[in-house]
């Protein structure tokens, strides 16, 4: 269980950073 929850953790981080560089670029864009 606490592999399944730091994994879920680690994959909530990876898509925090995804989603910041992505409102990142579109706000550089526009």
């Amino acid at each position: 269980m606490k592999t399944t929850a730091k994994l879920s953790f680690m994959m909530f981080v990876e898509w925090f950073i995804w989603g910041a560089w992505f409102v990142a670029i579109v706000v550089v864009v526009k």
